[in-house]
């Protein structure tokens, strides 16, 4: 069997089964080519597009699903960077535009906890883990990321950890 050119990605990417989120993704782009939802089927090209740019940094392991995710949130954070640019250049078309994207990024992500329910958390990791002073905010972080993965903002949890520590 020969396998080149760009049908060798789309065989190692979508190898059904292997992966649940990058199958829904795909699954999500026939269906909205079919409903000819351009802005839909555009958003999860983009996504994945970029799914398939890390297969191919390693062709010979799988994308995981942490790994999507963590794609996922670094486009959302994209998103939301060009909103704000945007929004300064006051360009609502691309507001509108930026906002659609995210907002189907975001459906594929874990739901954000509040800042109070991460403070909690934090609060609750640091007793467990008896860290005590901000030399274990790295720690501390890696621990929160570990037991709630996708579930809170990079630097709110930073200043929430850094709080509790300090």
């Amino acid at each position: 069997m020969k396998i080149c050119g760009k049908f060798l990605w789309n065989i190692l990417i979508i190898e059904k089964g292997k992966n649940m989120l990058t199958d829904e993704i795909s699954e999500a782009l026939k269906n909205a080519m079919k409903s000819k939802d351009e802005k839909l089927t555009s958003a999860l090209r983009n996504i994945r597009a970029k799914i398939i740019e890390a297969q191919k940094k390693d062709i010979s392991k799988q994308v995981s699903d942490a790994e999507v995710m963590s794609i996922l949130t670094k486009l959302a954070k994209e998103r939301k960077q060009s909103i704000d640019m945007y929004q300064q250049g006051n360009r609502q078309d691309l507001v509108d535009a930026e906002t659609c994207e995210l907002n189907i990024i975001e459906s594929y992500l874990p739901k954000q906890l509040s800042e109070a329910d991460i403070e909690t958390r934090v609060k609750e990791l640091i007793a467990e883990n008896n860290f005590a002073t901000v030399k274990d905010m790295g720690k501390s972080i890696k621990a929160f990321n570990e037991k709630y993965p996708g579930m809170a903002d990079g630097k709110t949890l930073s200043e929430i950890v850094k709080r509790n520590l300090g």
